[in-house]
């Protein structure tokens, strides 16, 4: 899947495919479309994204199927606000180790 060299604009719609709470068989993955909210101070990209335990690892794309984040958290009590590692973090994390993928 390709890397979005940036992150989305504010309110632009994404899609994610995951597993939450270990829902799924084979040739079955629920999708889920929500919008992306912008960077927290801390750096972390927040999406509306329904997500709960079994959603971290999984990415968010954007219009393009290009990856935009990947899901870290959830909050408790609302689950249907994903938390996600952006994209410049990733791409900074594959570029140093970029040696191991090839």
């Amino acid at each position: 899947v390709p890397l979005s060299s940036q992150m989305p604009d504010l309110g632009e719609q994404v899609q994610n495919m995951a597993a939450p709470m270990g829902i799924f068989s084979p040739g079955m993955v629920l999708m889920f479309d929500g919008r992306y909210s912008g960077l927290d101070r801390d750096g972390e990209a927040f999406f509306t994204i329904p997500s709960y335990a079994g959603s971290s690892g999984s990415s968010i794309v954007n219009s393009s199927g290009e990856i935009v984040g990947i899901i870290h958290s959830a909050t408790r009590n609302f689950n249907n606000v994903a938390i996600a590692t952006p994209i410049e973090p990733i791409t900074s994390f594959l570029s140093q180790y970029s040696h191991i993928f090839q």
